[in-house]
């Protein structure tokens, strides 16, 4: 340790000092309050805001991103209203369906109504002196042209993209400020960059105009995706122009690209180029034109398509604008332009468009020059587009040079060269509502310049334009727009050719707290003077100028730069003034005086002022109290509007007076009837739009009440005469002093209100002002006003003091006010003016105070509107920050952005926490960081000493759970923790860590490696390495068992060493199983014991209860447990051992003498009949005879008694007795019987029988030829069975009952021929080719004979033709019916025939000519004749057969009344025709989805027609439609499926999260903090939030704690709320860290953790004893009461009374006199000291005295000369030389101990600078470093942190 002792008493105590400091200011700031923000980041959008999309997301409550604002207290985080994004091409927060241009964030949506009128309220702070980029030296000039802004990162903010030369850079904007630009691509001649969603998919693409080319670089974010030349030329033309629209309507952009001829020939030559509105870019040339000077797309006609508006340049100044209007198909445009219009110029150099009027219609501003009365003169133009006014037809008005307030508007310039632009953008540049325009310098010293939007009177009039701000930009400009710093005000970046960009921020404003000038003092009579006045130019000069008037009117004219004159400059005077207004009421350029009193004057303005007398006096009423000015009768000249105060108690009139320009003089107008007056003074009076209609109405203000008059409109004679109503809407309930009101939309609901002042001030709420809102409670005021004076889009309420108050100025908060400035003098000021009176763009506050100066208060920049002007911000961008008390770059509010934990303190730390020490640069605060000298590391989550963080080499397969990260610094040695949640490093981690991610199984025995994991018990000693610990392993020597259950010497593990089979009962068995009870001691457990009481029997291993001792057959089980076979099985029970039983599983059986597998019990199952045959067992007939075929004496039939023996084989028994006795016994045979001639049988079995007829071959006539004839011939063939055999049966095939008498025929006459008996039946005998003739028609059978019988078959008796047919068997016409029944005999062949061979074409057997449906073979009949046949199972089957009917839907052929298709009976509505389906089919169905409409939710929706839950969402496209869900939005799927749809779940991929009621982004069910959306989790689970900025917020969120002071939520052992890191007694004993880790020692150490170990103190100092320099407190060291005797453990016992009861001594202090008590600055005066001087050899010390002094010398040279050779040692060698000197001079005491001490010290710190300058490299100076104690030396050593023993 390195100690530095200070050179003087000084650096000593400013050493202290900065010590103090830094621990108190660390303190002070690790914790700090965040205030919860008033409303919503994103409010839910209704009502007119319908066509704003949403603001971006915000991340609230994360400091590193934004913060909360210093003035309104919400969250800022400096993104743009919005995103660009697929719904918002151009992120100007209006989504493209109300967009007028969704490219150009610039201009608003389609439509803004105004709701008292559009005037300028304010103008542009702009910066005059531009700020230059960073890198704009370095980066260059040359060759800048063009660029635009726009957000290409998705960041929220603006990004400059701009071409330089032949490439094109990006600039990234962070924080208002554009980075050093990046190349994203090089093109040649780069003429102009448009940033634009070209593919609408939410990501800003670049369009590149160059020369001859135009091309498309499709981005993906800042990277380009492919490059597209869309145009590309090789000659002629070369491009200059490029402009955007919609010119097909489909949402994509599209654009117009004119080029200029390099000669006269080609001309010049304009590209159309339609979007092909495709993912993949592309754009198709619509048409071409040539001649055009400039060209615009403009959407004229409002139909949702732009139209092309080009211009050519002529000599003869007549300048042509043609206007081709969108034919609304390809190709878009005519050839020849719709309208032509003559400007009187020679040339239209530039063109842009906007509504100007808020009428809905585009309006076009042309920039032109060269006109007949000056060639040099460039002028701009506002055409106002007729379109947008009621009545108008066209669009665009041909008349240039007319009186301002037409439709062409000529601007007004004053004397600024603007009027030739390089370039011209449109945009809102003051937060006015109204539409300004911007142009670009067009060389080195025109102006790049803002010419507002002066206002008009109503939609649809005419705007009025003036120059307002323009600076040099150095060259030919392109004036790019938008809002760069996010404070909602447009800036100008200006990229000029040749010079350096610039940007032109346009700030925000605030107000000083002090008055910069009193001026203007009254020159007149006091008395008749209240303070009244005004402020306006009234001689033209540019410059404000003062106005005082009571009695008299004095001007006190102004220079612009807060000059005034001490006296009047110009002063005449009236009667008695009220008010007064200057306005060119007689449009002559000058400006002319109104004033009001008595009666009512003008004085004309002039060249040489105003006439003191007036030149006018138009109105003699007297009480005059309030004038205004508006347009009454629409002719464009201001009119004016007066009233009177009070007239006695008659009441009082207003008045309006026009001013006729043919006799110069105001005429009356209008006057309201006396009926309508009261008796209520009058004050106030204003003109408005009260009702809605766009038309001003006259507000009257009385102390008793309101009047509203408003304006009505007729057309009479083709004129339009406005005027007000003699009726007014009268407000009895509006009350004000002296009828003072001001009527403004003041809570931004699009109503107008009225405000008053009684004893209080109160809010009379449009549109019925019925509803009123007191705000009480505020000083007593002479006037207010309204007015946005700080320009954030929102109404102040400011008061005029009274009774000497300052100004006050208020923000309406909602429900009330809440004051936001005071300033001024202590005056009573009677009116408070808002004019810019410095000139500087920024509204200041003029005070007419009464009958004192006018006081003026400046208003100042603000750029971000946080309330603190720009000269005292140090973030003048960030409006959450603007202090940095210790110039380290973070902001001191602790609720800003990138806030300072140590405000007060130098410091660079940025991850804890910020702007707090770091001295090793990790980015963890000292305060935080466990290794706060390792660059390394910063965590140490296990306290084991070992650092979270590891190198790269060690990340693979590291567990995603723990802490720690790749080790930043490869240059420095990273020392890791292999375990980081683990202190004894044995792998498992540590319960008391859970909440920094350890997981179980924890550490049981955290401090002490280990390796058990068994038992529930991990991480511990285990010797044996079985898993399990020592401290609960029974066996820790033996690694196979652990536990003793039951205490008998055998482990718990059976398959362990000595494994105990009974691990729960004591036992000693040892020879079957260990460790279970064994009665009898025999070493056999009772449980294989087969007797436990007997030790001679113990086991029976076949378990039948017969022990193995007595058991014959021991190792199988019996059932036999007595007899010759004890012990041995007997399976079927018989009670025969299976071992002696020959069936042991039938208990019926048991022997077999033979062996055949048969027992020989003739009762048991399958008895042996054969007992002594082994190959026969069975006789089933009962014959003797065995039954297996194989065996002895088989019998050949089992089943028959009386036949056993077959030799044949052939089936039939050899015994003659038997059944069916074999005839032939040697011969097989299938015989079965003999026939007889009379046709009877016998029997006869077994012989042979060839042909199987069942008769002996031997007695068969035939037999090889079955047959069954018996009367000629024994079993021969015969067919007819007629017993005759077929050959000699002359009719063979015809039975004949009578053949066996002769008589073949059965006609009872014997045969002729009986012959045939013996020769066979001829039917032909004569003729030898024929002798059958079957169908005994006379023809012969043989076909082959004479005359064959061609019908074989011919029906008997039926005539036959030539060839022996019948009729019936033959068809001529061969259709397939025979000609007997053929009544259609001549039918073609081949033809489809029915049964009566008639023509049947269908086939259905009906001939066509009765078929009703020849063509359809299922139909043939339809008795009704309706065309739908009758067969029900047919096609197109006929529902109602007897009647007709066309029905065809339902029911077919039944009557349909109403011809919809349904049946009368089917359709539901019968009478009315309808497609609809069940349930009410045939009823009108509009969109032909087949649901009826009367039961159709949706009638013209044919994709739905059901809503199920009553969401408005029919159910095909409902996919939750059981689910009812809110009016707006339907639900959709349960993606994540948690019982939530989607439409509902705010979590919607989350199935553990669905709802989230603080919409903090954190789902409620992990949500710690559900209801505070700044919090939301509670890693260490203590308490305290893990987020930052929050009363809640944990210090130390890795680890729990109870600490409340300073830093929450951190470990706190005694519970004092003090932080163990801050607390100096950490563990609450009385006795500090410091002081115990001091007290201990070898022997005893004392913890500074355990509040039970604790070093003794006697005194109870809180100083531990052994350090205790009074250790019994008595006030007395005890080196003195050691010294003097007395007892220093004793506090009653003192130097000053050892000698006696009674003190004996005291203490003389300088200047403080004396003491009893010790002083060690005072002399004692004491016997004691008396005694110690005389015992202690005074003389001694007296004489060696100078040895001392000479000894005490040398030693101090000795320290010097080594502390100047060590100072001027510049080489290391030598220096370690010097350490042994030094070590020499302090072991032999050569120095004094501190003198050794510090030549130690200042070694060591040479040694080590020589060592850093050698081998560290340098580390560069932190911006901003000071030097100071952000270095971080002093350090104190930090306090332990806790750790779990």
């Amino acid at each position: 340790m390195l100690i530095s002792k200070p050179d003087d008493e000084n650096k000593t105590t400013i050493a202290r000092g900065l010590v103090l400091m830094l621990l108190l200011s660390s303190m002070m700031q690790v914790f700090t309050l965040i205030p919860e923000s008033d409303g919503e980041v994103n409010p839910e959008i209704t009502g007119n805001e319908k066509w704003l999309v949403q603001a971006p997301t915000l991340d609230t409550g994360n400091l590193k991103v934004g913060g909360y604002h210093l003035k309104t207290g919400d969250w800022w985080e400096g993104k743009l209203d919005a995103i660009p994004d697929v719904n918002d091409l151009d992120g100007d927060g209006v989504s493209n369906n109300y967009d007028n241009e969704f490219w150009n964030p610039n201009i608003p949506a389609k439509f803004v109504d105004c709701a008292a009128g559009c005037h300028k309220t304010s103008s542009a702070n702009m910066e005059d002196n531009a700020a230059l980029p960073s890198w704009t030296v370095d980066f260059g000039v040359n060759g800048l042209r063009t660029g635009d802004l726009g957000d290409i990162d998705g960041d929220g903010d603006l990004d400059l993209v701009f071409a330089k030369s032949s490439t094109i850079y990006f600039s990234e904007n962070i924080q208002g400020e554009f980075q050093y630009p990046a190349t994203l691509a090089m093109l040649n001649s780069n003429k102009g960059i448009s940033l634009k969603d070209v593919d609408n998919d939410g990501d800003l693409d670049i369009l590149a105009l160059g020369n001859k080319f135009v091309k498309l670089l499709e981005m993906q974010g800042t990277t380009i995706q492919s490059t597209t030349a869309l145009i590309d030329i090789s000659s002629g033309i070369l491009f200059r122009d490029i402009v955007f629209g919609d010119i097909n309507g489909d949402g994509f952009v599209d654009f117009a690209a004119r080029g200029s001829a390099s000669g006269s020939s080609p001309p010049d030559e304009v590209y159309i180029m339609v979007n092909d509105a495709s993912s993949t870019p592309s754009f198709s040339s619509a048409k071409n034109y040539s001649e055009s000077e400039t060209i615009l797309l403009v959407d004229l006609d409002n139909n949702g398509k732009d139209d092309l508006v080009l211009s050519s340049w002529t000599n003869n100044f007549n300048d042509g604008l043609s206007f081709y209007q969108n034919s609304g198909s390809s190709p878009w445009f005519s050839n020849t332009a719709t309208k032509n219009i003559d400007t009187g110029m020679s040339i239209t150099q530039k063109m842009a468009h906007g509504d100007f009027n808020h009428d809905g219609a585009e309006d076009i501003v042309i920039f032109g020059g060269g006109t007949q009365s000056s060639t040099s003169t460039y002028d701009i133009w506002v055409m106002h587009n007729k379109n947008g006014t009621p009545g108008n037809s066209g669009y665009l008005e041909d008349t240039f040079g007319g009186p301002n307030g037409q439709y062409n508007v000529k601007v007004e310039l004053n004397n600024h060269a603007s009027g030739y632009a390089y370039s011209v953008s449109v945009a809102d540049m003051n937060g006015d509502g109204l539409l300004d325009i911007v142009t670009g310098a067009t060389s080195d010293l025109s102006e790049t310049s803002i010419i507002y939007n002066m206002g008009f009177p109503k939609p649809g009039n005419s705007a009025v334009f003036e120059y307002g701000w323009g600076t040099t930009s150095g060259g030919k400009t392109t004036a790019v727009v938008s809002d760069i710093d996010g404070n909602g005000r447009s800036d100008i970046v200006a990229i000029p050719d040749g010079a350096p960009i610039k940007i032109h921020l346009n700030r925000g404003i605030s107000l000083d707290s002090n008055v910069a000038l009193s001026t203007a003092s009254p020159v007149f009579n006091v008395n008749n003077y209240w303070g009244y006045g005004e402020v306006a130019d009234t001689n033209d000069d540019g410059h404000q100028d003062i106005i005082r008037f009571g009695s008299d009117v004095n001007i006190f004219q102004g220079d612009g730069g807060l000059g005034f004159n001490s006296t009047p400059d110009w002063k005449f005077t009236n009667s008695g003034v009220n008010d007064i207004i200057f306005e060119d009421f007689n449009r002559d350029g000058f400006t002319d005086v109104i004033d009001i009193g008595n009666g009512a004057r003008i004085r004309w303005g002039s060249a040489t002022g105003f006439n003191n007398s007036y030149d006018q006096q138009f109105s003699t009423d007297s009480n005059l109290y309030d004038i205004s000015v508006g347009m009454v009768n629409y002719d464009a000249i201001p009119d004016v509007i007066l009233h009177q105060a009070k007239v006695s108690s008659t009441g009082k009139v207003a008045s309006a007076f026009i001013l006729n320009m043919s006799s110069g003089d105001f005429e009356e107008y209008w006057v309201s009837p006396e009926t309508n007056s009261t008796t209520g003074t009058a004050r106030s009076l204003h003109l408005a739009d009260m009702n809605g209609d766009r038309r001003p109405d006259l507000v009257r203000c009385f102390d008793n009440q309101a009047q509203i008059f408003n304006m009505t409109f007729s057309q009479i004679s083709g004129d339009r005469v406005t005027n007000f109503s003699n009726e007014p809407m009268t407000l009895t309930n509006v009350k004000s002093t002296y009828g003072a009101c001001y009527v403004e939309d003041v809570n931004d609901d699009g109503n107008l209100d009225i405000l008053t002042k009684t004893s209080a001030i109160t809010l009379y709420t449009g549109p019925d002002f019925s509803t009123s809102n007191n705000f009480g409670g505020l000083p007593s005021t002479w006037s207010i006003t309204l007015n946005d004076i700080d320009d954030d889009g929102k109404l102040e309420l400011i008061t005029a003091s009274q009774s000497s108050k300052q100004t006050s100025i208020y923000d309406f908060t909602g429900t009330g006010i809440s004051k936001v400035w005071d300033g001024g003098y202590y005056r009573d000021t009677i009116k408070i003016i808002v004019k810019d009176m410095d000139e500087d763009g920024i509204r200041d506050l003029v005070h007419m105070n009464k009958l004192q100066s006018v006081d003026i208060i400046l208003g100042v920049s603000d750029t971000d509107y946080d309330g603190v002007k720009d000269s005292s911000d140090l973030f003048p961008n960030n409006p959450t920050q603007s202090i940095d008390s210790d110039s380290d770059g973070f902001g001191d509010s602790s609720t800003g952005m990138l806030a300072d934990a140590c405000p007060y303190y130098w410091g660079d730390s940025t991850e804890d926490r910020r702007g707090c020490p770091d001295q090793d640069g990790d980015g963890w605060s000292d305060l935080n960081d466990d290794f706060w000298r390792d660059g390394n590391q910063w965590n140490d989550t296990d306290l084991d000493g070992y650092g979270d963080n590891y190198p790269a080499a060690s990340s693979s397969g590291r567990p995603s759970h723990w802490p720690g990260e790749v080790c930043p610094d490869g240059g420095l040695p990273c020392s890791f923790d292999s375990y980081p949640l683990d202190w004894d490093d044995d792998g498992y981690e540590d319960s008391t860590l859970s909440p920094q991610g350890a997981v179980t199984p924890y550490d049981d025995c955290p401090f002490s490696a280990g390796t058990s994991s068994e038992g529930d018990t991990y991480g511990c000693l285990d010797s044996d390495i079985d898993g399990w610990a020592n401290v609960i392993d029974t066996y820790p020597t033996q690694n196979s068992q652990h536990n003793d259950t039951d205490g008998d010497g055998f482990g718990d593990n059976e398959s362990g060493w000595l494994g105990d089979h009974c691990p729960n009962d004591f036992g000693l068995s040892v020879i079957d199983y260990y460790g279970c009870l064994d009665n009898d001691n025999d070493g056999v457990s009772y449980l294989t014991d087969l007797d436990d009481s007997n030790p001679f029997e113990q086991s029976d291993t076949d378990n039948d209860t017969v022990g193995d001792n007595g058991d014959l057959c021991p190792y199988q089980w019996s059932n036999l447990t007595s007899g010759p076979d004890r012990g041995c099985p007997d399976s079927d029970g018989d009670l025969r051992a299976d071992r002696n039983d020959a069936f042991p599983t039938d208990a019926t059986q048991w022997f077999d003498a033979d062996g055949d597998g048969y027992g020989d019990e003739p009762l048991g199952n399958q008895p042996d009949e054969f007992t002594s045959d082994p190959t026969q067992w069975t006789d089933t007939d009962g014959d003797g005879m065995g039954d297996n075929p194989n065996g002895n004496n088989a019998d050949a039939f089992p089943y028959d008694s009386t036949q056993w023996n077959d030799k044949d084989g052939d089936g039939y028994g050899d015994q003659n007795n038997g059944n069916e006795s074999d005839k032939c016994k040697d011969e097989a045979g299938s015989s079965k019987q003999r026939l007889i001639g009379d046709g009877s049988t016998i029997e006869w079995y077994g012989c042979a029988d060839v042909d199987f007829d069942l008769v002996p071959d031997i007695y068969d006539d035939c037999s090889n030829t079955a047959g069954t004839s018996f009367l000629d011939r024994i079993a021969c063939p015969d067919s007819d069975n007629d017993a005759v055999s077929d050959m000699n049966d002359p009719y063979p095939y015809e039975f004949s009952s009578n053949a066996s008498d002769g008589d073949w025929d059965n006609d009872s006459y014997a045969d002729m021929r009986p012959v045939f008996m013996m020769n066979g039946p001829d039917i032909f005998p004569d003729d030898s080719s024929q002798w059958q003739d079957f169908d005994g028609d006379g023809f012969g059978d043989n076909q082959s004979g004479n005359n064959p019988d061609m019908c074989l078959n011919t029906p008997s008796q039926a005539s036959v033709n030539e060839l022996g047919c019948a009729s019936s068997e033959i068809d001529d016409d061969s259709d397939g019916v025979m000609n007997d029944a053929d009544l259609c005999a001549n039918t073609e062949r081949g033809e489809p025939v029915d049964s009566s061979g008639c023509l049947d074409g269908d086939e259905d057997g009906v001939a066509n000519t009765q078929d009703s449906f020849p063509d359809d073979s299922s139909q043939w009949s339809d008795i009704d004749g309706d065309g739908y046949g009758d067969n029900q199972t047919g096609t197109e089957a006929d529902a109602c057969v007897s009647v007709s009917g066309t029905s065809r839907t339902d029911r077919l052929g039944c009557v349909d009344s109403d011809g919809d298709g349904y049946s009368d009976q089917g359709d539901q509505c019968p009478n009315l025709p309808g497609w609809s389906s069940a349930p009410y089919q045939g009823c009108p169905d509009r969109d032909s989805d087949g649901f009826a409409d009367v039961i159709d939710l949706f009638p013209d929706d044919s994709n739905e027609s059901i809503d199920s839950d009553g969401d408005g969402f029919g159910d095909n496209n409902d996919t939750c439609f059981s689910i009812e869900a809110n009016a707006t939005v339907d639900c959709v799927n349960d993606r994540d499926n948690d019982g939530f749809n989607d439409s509902s779940d705010v979590f919607p991929d989350d199935a553990s999260e669905w709802s989230d009621q603080d919409g903090d982004g954190y789902g409620d069910n992990s949500d710690v903090w559900p209801s505070q959306s700044e919090i939301w989790s509670d890693g260490d689970k203590d308490g305290w939030a893990d987020q930052y900025g929050h009363i809640l917020t944990d210090d130390c969120p890795s680890i729990p704690g109870r600490s409340s002071k300073f830093m929450m939520g951190c470990s706190d052992i005694d519970d004092d709320g003090m932080p163990d890191l801050l607390d100096p007694d950490i563990d609450g004993d009385g006795i500090t860290n410091d002081n115990e880790m001091d007290a201990s020692t070898d022997l005893i150490e004392y913890d500074p953790f355990d509040a039970n170990s604790t070093p003794p103190d006697m005194d109870g100092d809180s100083i531990p004893d052994v350090m205790d320099k009074d250790t019994d407190g008595d006030g007395f060291p005890n080196d003195m009461e050691k010294e003097r005797g007395s007892d220093h453990e004793d506090t009653n016992k003192t130097p000053f009374n050892i000698y006696g009861d009674q003190d004996t001594g005291l203490f003389y202090v300088p200047g403080e006199g004396f003491k009893s008590q010790y002083d060690p600055n005072g002399m004692e005066i004491s016997v004691s000291v008396v005694l110690d001087m005389v015992t202690s050899e005074f003389l001694i010390p007296m004489l060696i005295l100078p040895l001392t002094m000479f000894a005490l010398l040398a030693k101090g040279r000795r320290y010097k000369k080594m502390k100047k050779r060590l100072e001027t040692c510049k080489d290391a060698d030598i220096l370690l030389e010097f350490e042994k000197d030094i070590d020499t001079l302090i072991m032999k005491k050569k120095v004094k101990v501190e003198h050794g001490m510090l030549l130690r010290n200042l070694f060591e710190r040479i040694r080590d600078k020589m060592g850093e300058a050698k081998d560290k490299p340098s580390i560069p100076k932190r911006s901003g470093d000071s030097g100071g104690p952000s270095q971080g030396h002093g350090r104190p050593t930090p306090a332990p942190k806790e750790r779990s023993w």
